[in-house]
């Protein structure tokens, strides 16, 4: 079973969190265990004097009794802590007694990470989606930036040109994707370059690619075939 939690864990203090972080405690598993951690007592106005004197005139006759001594005698490290709860009717902060097993502690970070997870992964297949989509409404410019890098004759410039045509390629294959996936339009029927690609088993030359573009100038997906070269070029070289 878990120890008693504590209360406040769901707010770590600096030491604690650098404690977690020395130990290496899992994160969701740290997590876990808050969710049963009650919230720390709220931090009360601090007593003047003039607002000490009713409350200490409202304890009962044993009680400031025994209060007295203590005060005396000054040994007693505890006792303006203890007399300021008594005055302020608060009692000191508990502990949750455990009832977990460990194996639901883990079952339980196991569930919370994996789905951590996968909004992550839901966040980053978002972000790139929405990259490409603007990647291809700026097809014009980005090919005028590999042209740029082409041109200069430099191997860092020929890595950015190749960067951008990998980039351009997966642009023009989401954008199409994501037209045909479209619920609000009916399903397309394939262009001719879908059938050059079928017909090549999608295993195009570079060459073949460049013919096809060149034959179909005024086609839409002219652009993406020339992507399609550019990439398949590179990658024929890096395979010599």
């Amino acid at each position: 079973m878990e120890p008693p939690v504590p209360p406040g864990l769901a707010e770590l203090t600096a030491p604690q969190r650098a404690l977690a972080d020395f130990l290496r405690v899992d994160a969701d598993l740290l997590a876990v265990a808050t969710q049963a951690s009650p919230a720390p007592p709220k931090e009360q106005a601090r007593l003047t004097k003039k607002g000490l004197a009713p409350l200490i005139a409202a304890l009962p006759e044993k009680e400031k009794n025994a209060l007295l001594p203590r005060l005396a005698l000054g040994r007693d490290p505890g006792l303006r802590t203890d007399l300021l709860h008594r005055l302020r009717a608060t009692a000191t902060p508990t502990t949750v007694p455990g009832h977990r097993s460990a194996a639901h502690l883990l079952d339980a970070a196991h569930a919370l990470r994996t789905e951590r997870r996968q909004r992550a992964e839901h966040a980053r297949c978002e972000a790139r989606a929405k990259h490409l989509t603007a990647l291809a409404r700026e097809a014009e410019s980005t090919w005028q930036q590999i042209e740029a890098h082409i041109a200069t004759e430099k191997t860092r410039a020929h890595d950015q040109a190749v960067a951008l045509l990998a980039e351009l390629r997966d642009a023009y294959a989401h954008t199409r994707h994501d037209t045909a996936a479209s619920p609000d339009a009916a399903t397309p029927p394939a262009t001719a370059y879908e059938a050059f690609l079928s017909a090549q088993r999608g295993e195009p030359s570079a060459a073949a690619c460049e013919q096809w573009a060149d034959e179909h100038a005024s086609d839409t997906e002219q652009a993406r075939a020339l992507a399609d070269a550019g990439w398949l070029t590179v990658r024929q070289r890096w395979q010599q």
